[in-house]
């Protein structure tokens, strides 16, 4: 294994796209002073031609299937192209931006923030962003976690209380827009490792593991809400109902087994017409769905992580009908639970 200082002189060598990218930084840096949303609009600033196709994947929208080929990966990490143009996109993923050295560029719907060694962002999927490194030093890593099955892999962070439990859980169940979350932290000598160690991992491990990934995730973000909480921005806002919305489904997710919109409408003082309302409108799903759904979510992670009977699961999530725990699971999951139980136990060995 290589040792932490070797993979960051690694990073810090210029490859060939960035030497390509460089060429014209120099050529015309004026050109890399506004965003762009395409390889056409970035040509046209330059007097003379350019190659007609760009040496990295430009498009206004990226999707999961074109950086997780491996179903069975959650996780990706790479290098930011330096001297890559700031291409506006949107990605279906959720992506985490780590300056690791030097200086960046962040740009949220045309707005320019200047990002230092040590900050990092998280980007919820659908937001319309770009990231510019420029300089030989100016180092980002980014890495990209599956928004499909987010919920699953880090149950815990939505356990959590406070801003970053309220994004994800927010971002999991309703028509989430338009918020980053960006940390102004200090250069960090524990993230710098996490991050690291998470891109060893994922570019140079022989033997790569899906559950180190996301472990590195999970400790990378905890961590940084728990180092630097008190450095975090929230870009583009956040209005009240993104605080409610989310307290209301943990209240859900903390007791599956009885819980009812007679509940939540004493403990939130509304009535449950209203109750249902807010949860429709910005969840676009009822208040029994959700239910339903986080139910066999609790299930699937009992099945994984305990030695717990199946009865026992289906007890614990509030299903007291064998029949109906397994139609239901198996629809979700297309397996029946004790084979989703000996499927994982197996990817993770």
């Amino acid at each position: 294994m290589f040792a932490l200082n070797d993979i960051e002189e690694y990073l810090l060598q210029m490859d060939d796209l960035e030497k390509a990218y460089r060429i014209w930084y120099l050529e015309n840096p004026e050109a890399y002073e506004q965003p762009v949303r395409s390889w056409e609009e970035f040509r046209s600033r330059f007097d003379s031609p350019i190659q007609f196709s760009p040496p990295t994947i430009v498009k206004d929208y990226l999707f999961e299937k074109e950086f997780f080929q491996n179903k069975s990966r959650q996780v990706d990490c790479f290098k930011n192209v330096r001297y890559c143009p700031p291409f506006l996109h949107k990605l279906e993923f959720i992506k985490i931006v780590y300056l690791l050295q030097g200086t960046a560029l962040f740009y949220l719907n045309r707005r320019r923030y200047e990002m230092q060694e040590g900050n990092f962002c998280i980007v919820a999927p659908g937001v319309e962003q770009a990231v510019f490194a420029k300089g030989p030093k100016g180092v980002a890593v980014n890495i990209l976690v599956r928004a499909s099955t987010f919920t699953r892999t880090y149950s815990t962070l939505l356990m959590e209380q406070g801003v970053l439990a309220d994004f994800f859980w927010h971002m999991a169940y309703t028509d989430f827009q338009n918020q980053v979350l960006f940390f102004r932290a200090k250069p960090d000598g524990k993230m710098r490792q996490t991050v690291l160690r998470l891109f060893y991992e994922v570019q140079m491990e022989p033997k790569r593991s899906s559950l180190v990934e996301e472990s590195y995730v999970c400790i990378l973000l905890g961590e940084g809400i728990r180092r630097h909480g008190e450095e975090l921005i929230v870009l583009e806002g956040l209005d009240g109902s993104v605080y409610r919305i989310p307290e209301i489904l943990r209240d859900i997710t903390g007791h599956l087994q009885d819980i009812t919109l007679e509940q939540l409408s004493q403990k939130w003082g509304m009535k449950q017409n209203a109750i249902r309302h807010l949860l429709k409108m910005e969840t676009g799903y009822s208040f029994e769905h959700l239910r339903a759904e986080l139910r066999l979510q609790r299930a699937a992670e009992l099945l994984e992580e305990t030695e717990d009977s199946i009865e026992t699961v289906m007890n614990a999530v509030g299903y007291y009908d064998s029949a109906a725990f397994y139609r239901n699971f198996k629809s979700k999951y297309h397996v029946t639970p004790q084979v989703y139980r000996d499927d994982r136990r197996t990817k993770e060995t």
